[in-house]
């Protein structure tokens, strides 16, 4: 430290710490201004310039923190705290690490919302899990046990009892000879002549073009719904097309309605292809034994009885020509099944796209006397 005379004096220059130690004291009041030591501060050319300057960057600094508002007293203490945890209070072990990075995450966790969102709803899953798990443990327990087992396959049946499959022909010519059950008659080219009259009768006079429905798409009753699925495969088997028997084909408990029905089905595919199905004469059989009643019913059991004779049928009357298939008396025999059953009007309105009523209405507009 350089030395020099001041007022009479020796005056020691003052470093830059004493200097701002010396303008705190002195702004603080708690040094005179006329004291002897502030005099020779005064009077000395290089203390006095630079005690000025502190004097007024501490009256600034001063100035600054007065100023400050209420709302950033946090702020303040917040960086006050910073700049002692950097300077005298740091601590250099792990424990201060930590320290850091806990005042790291408090401040994230009150400054972010999104934050706070975040882990409620973590806090939340991890509540979840352990109730998802008891659910889970519980249903598991009450499930009931699986097994799985190879079924012995059925036996072969014989060949009078196995299932007719669905005829494939379409149209063709008939042969001189009958096969099945018709047995061969010696009056078979007269037959076949029959059966060429009345399949071009069958083409001539056409049939409701309906489009094939699923099982879940036929509403109504069971008569109803047998009754269409009969529908259905006439019109099938008249726009040249195969039918599938197995889906038609009455029950041995069936009424006399979808038998007769059964029967025209298998009369126009006898017509069409030239070759009667095995289960038309065991249909007819059943026909002729319920005919005694006088009903709607009955009425289209003799139409199909009288079909078949026209037909050439053996051991029938002989008719001359061909009965036609779809004449106006089979229709409103037709409708007035359905109507003393209460399916006839009734269905139709239940399901007026339905094969039911598209019949009933395609008969009404094109069938003939």
């Amino acid at each position: 430290m350089k030395a020099t005379q001041a007022g009479g004096g020796r005056h020691g220059h003052l470093s830059s710490e004493d200097l701002v130690e010396f303008a705190l004291e002195l702004s603080a009041g708690r040094m005179a201004s006329d004291s002897t030591a502030v005099q020779e501060v005064r009077a000395c050319s290089l203390c006095n310039p630079e005690l000025e300057r502190t004097l007024a960057d501490l009256q600034r600094v001063r100035g600054a923190l007065l100023s400050i508002s209420a709302s950033d007293h946090g702020a303040a203490a917040r960086i006050a705290n910073a700049t002692l945890g950097l300077t005298t209070r740091e601590d250099l072990s792990w424990r201060g690490d930590w320290r850091v990075v806990g005042r790291f995450l408090q401040q994230r966790w009150g400054a972010s919302v999104a934050v706070r969102l975040l882990a409620a709803s973590l806090l939340l899953h991890l509540l979840a899990l352990p109730v998802l798990a008891i659910v889970l443990v519980v249903k598991v327990r009450e499930a009931r046990p699986m097994w799985i087992t190879v079924e012995r396959p059925l036996d072969d049946l014989p060949v009078s009892a196995a299932p007719v499959e669905p005829r494939r022909e379409l149209v063709r010519e008939p042969e001189p000879a009958t096969p099945g059950p018709m047995g061969t008659a010696p009056d078979a080219p007269e037959r076949s002549t029959r059966l060429t009259r009345a399949r071009r009768q069958l083409l001539d006079c056409g049939a409701p073009a309906l489009a094939d429905r699923g099982e879940h798409e036929l509403r109504g009753s069971r008569l109803q719904i047998q009754v269409a699925r009969l529908l259905l495969a006439r019109s099938q088997r008249l726009g040249l097309g195969a039918f599938d028997a197995s889906r038609c084909e009455p029950r041995p408990q069936a009424s006399t309605l979808e038998r007769a029905l059964w029967a025209e089905l298998l009369l126009d595919d006898w017509a069409l292809s030239g070759r009667p199905d095995p289960r038309l004469a065991d249909t007819l059989g059943t026909l002729e034994s319920n005919i005694a009643d006088q009903n709607a019913d009955t009425e289209l059991a003799r139409h199909a009885l009288l079909r078949a004779a026209s037909y050439g049928l053996p051991g029938t009357a002989n008719i001359a020509e061909p009965r036609p298939a779809l004449d106006r008396p089979w229709f409103e025999a037709l409708e007035r099944a359905l109507a003393f059953r209460g399916q006839g009007e009734a269905g139709g309105a239940d399901d007026p796209e339905g094969p039911i009523a598209r019949w009933l209405a395609w008969g009404r507009a094109n069938s003939r006397p």
